[in-house]
């Protein structure tokens, strides 16, 4: 982000990906990616539930996109009561150009008045139980940075004391052939 070079970086590495493939391997894997060293030991993958389709497709980076997965997934078990369930569940939108993909957990919630900090560079929510945790207050604003290099977008919907929902929404393979037919019928049209 610094330099400049993460949308670079991220279209040189673009691929389309089987979402469900992708995530059901990166969940084999997960104790590892999310270890911290103020939780308990924790099988995460035991309070996962997913409803994912073997259809789903996403053109993503994958490295860039496994990233986003261990920061919004790390802050939904940091946040949650141990042993709480946390769902991802993904579905196409936008008549097949975008699948939509929610991690939605039971956790703290997020006051709205921190709503503003969620995305922010070098801003935490100063809820007790944020506080408690350590951290700089980067990993979300370099996940919005993944996202949106990626041709997506990142937002959340949240109730303090309930949970919170964090939504991506990433292209598909659809997209682009979207894209390449209006590209073509502008360039017959102009003919």
């Amino acid at each position: 982000i610094r330099t400049g070079e993460l949308a670079d970086n991220i279209a040189k590495t673009t691929k389309t990906i089987g979402l469900a493939d992708f995530i059901e391997d990166f969940v084999e894997e997960l104790d590892m990616h999310l270890k911290h060293e103020s939780t308990e030991d924790d099988d995460y993958r035991d309070r996962l539930q997913m409803d994912i389709s073997d259809s789903l497709k996403v053109k993503v980076s994958p490295q860039h996109f496994i990233y986003v997965l261990i920061d919004v997934l790390k802050n939904a078990f940091l946040y949650s009561k141990a042993g709480s369930p946390i769902q991802i569940r993904a579905f196409t939108t936008n008549q097949g150009r975008s699948v939509q993909i929610d991690i939605v957990d039971q956790g703290c919630g997020i006051r709205g008045k921190e709503f503003d900090r969620v995305f922010t560079l070098f801003q935490r929510a100063r809820q007790p139980q944020v506080i408690a945790e350590f951290g700089y207050g980067v990993s979300l604003a370099l996940t919005k940075a993944n996202i949106e290099a990626m041709g997506g977008r990142i937002w959340f919907v949240s109730e303090e004391k309930v949970g919170t929902t964090f939504s991506l929404k990433l292209p598909t393979p659809q997209a682009d052939k979207d894209s390449a037919t209006t590209t073509s019928e502008i360039a017959s049209a102009e003919l």
